[in-house]
């Protein structure tokens, strides 16, 4: 499921999520093999956030100033991103 042009599990078919919950214990599996950190909620940095979708943090910031294309809250002074809304994101239902 990881990334904006990635393979459904469920049914094979691109660019969407078949079934969300499978898709983000995918992701977080994923990020986690790869050295991300992985909040208890499915929180994530904007490092790991971008390695998921195969984006720069620099695009990420560029979204968050301009047209906030993905959703994101603060923490403690430091920007976190779900999990879930990362899913959503690459399957093309947050625009």
């Amino acid at each position: 499921c990881r990334g904006v042009a990635m393979i459904c599990p469920t049914c094979g078919g691109a660019g969407h999520v078949q079934d969300k919950p499978d898709c983000v214990a995918e992701l977080r599996a994923w990020l986690i093999d790869k050295g991300h950190w992985v909040g208890p909620s499915g929180a994530v940095t904007e490092a790991a956030a971008a390695a998921a979708l195969d984006r720069s943090p620099s695009t990420l910031r560029g979204w968050r100033y301009t047209d906030q294309r993905l959703p994101f809250k603060k923490q403690g002074g430091r920007v976190r991103y779900a999990l879930a809304d990362l899913a959503a994101f690459a399957a093309g239902e947050i625009k």
